[in-house]
C-alpha cells in the first residue's frame, strides 16, 4: 500500500479532494508519515512525534486544495509526557 508511510505531498494531496464544507480534519496515523507532514506543512522542525502525541494546525486556506509548503501555524502541541 503505497500510503501506508505517506508524508510530504502524497499526504498533503490526500487533503485536496475534500469538500471546502468541512472545516476541520483528524488525522490518525503513525511514523515516520506523520512527523515528515507535520514538517512538511508548517514551520516545525520536528525530530519526532510520540505515539499519542497531538498536535493542532491551523491553515489559512478556504479550499483544501490550497494546502501549501509552510501553510500551517501550530496551535497546540502535547507529548504523553507533558499529560
Amino acid at each position: 500500500n503505497k500510503d501506508f508511510h505517506a508524508f510530504d505531498t502524497l499526504m498533503a494531496e490526500n487533503f485536496y479532494n475534500i469538500d471546502s464544507s468541512v472545516n476541520s480534519i483528524l488525522l490518525i496515523g503513525h511514523n515516520p508519515g506523520l512527523t515528515e507532514f507535520i514538517n512538511f506543512s508548517t514551520d516545525e522542525n520536528l525530530f519526532n512525534l510520540p505515539t499519542t502525541g497531538t498536535v493542532i494546525i491551523e491553515y489559512p486556506i478556504e479550499k483544501w486544495i490550497e494546502l501549501e509548503y509552510v501553510s500551517g501555524k501550530v496551535k497546540l502541541m502535547k507529548f504523553p509526557k507533558q499529560i
